[in-house]
């Protein structure tokens, strides 16, 4: 499990064992082996509190036995976990492509390629086709897959393959070679 993910993790079971009662406070025995090793950093970034002497000997005597540890989520701990929930719950899905479209995943220099090709479209001698400018517009951003999702026509791929051929005449090939490979549009240069 990755520091970032036990941190989660330790939010999650704070949040899960918090009782009116201890004012939110959730006793060291209640916690899972696997979080410990996050606390100390939890503690550090401010999303976790610890409770001090008086707080665990008032604990200690509100459930009967010696308190020797206990944990509390903060309020940015808190807004930590409402975040961390909503950056992976609210990943949109692509729509599905019309007929005549295909699904078109693109890496983040990728795309970036053809918003910078949309975004000079007017001063170029071969501006992007019609309805190309839209459809970057529209792209969706996929966080699991790390790539930018757009439903592009035949005519727009040969677009997208032109300004990725722009690219690696400027800066790398790499981008063009992948487009090449994943989705089979060459560009023939020179050609008006």
């Amino acid at each position: 499990m990755r520091h970032s993910e036990k941190r989660i993790t330790l939010l999650e079971e704070l949040r899960a064992g918090w009782r009116a009662a201890r004012r939110g406070w959730v006793l060291d025995d209640e916690l899972s082996d696997a979080v410990w090793n996050a606390v100390k950093a939890a503690i550090q970034e401010g999303i976790v509190e610890q409770a001090d002497r008086q707080t665990r000997i008032d604990l200690a005597a509100l459930v009967g036995r010696p308190v020797p540890r206990a944990l509390r989520i903060t309020d940015f701990g808190r807004d930590v976990l409402v975040y961390a929930h909503s950056r992976t719950a609210v990943a949109p899905s692509p729509r599905e492509p019309a007929p005549g479209e295909q699904l078109v995943k693109l890496l983040p220099a990728q795309m970036e390629t053809l918003r910078v090709f949309v975004g000079v479209g007017h001063r170029l001698t071969r501006p992007p086709v019609a309805g190309l400018p839209e459809r970057v517009e529209a792209a969706v951003f996929s966080p699991v897959e790390k790539r930018w999702y757009l439903c592009l026509t035949p005519e727009q791929m040969e677009s997208a393959a032109y300004a990725m051929s722009l690219r690696t005449t400027v800066f790398s090939c790499a981008e063009e070679n992948r487009f090449r490979r994943e989705y089979g549009v060459r560009v023939r240069r020179g050609q008006g």
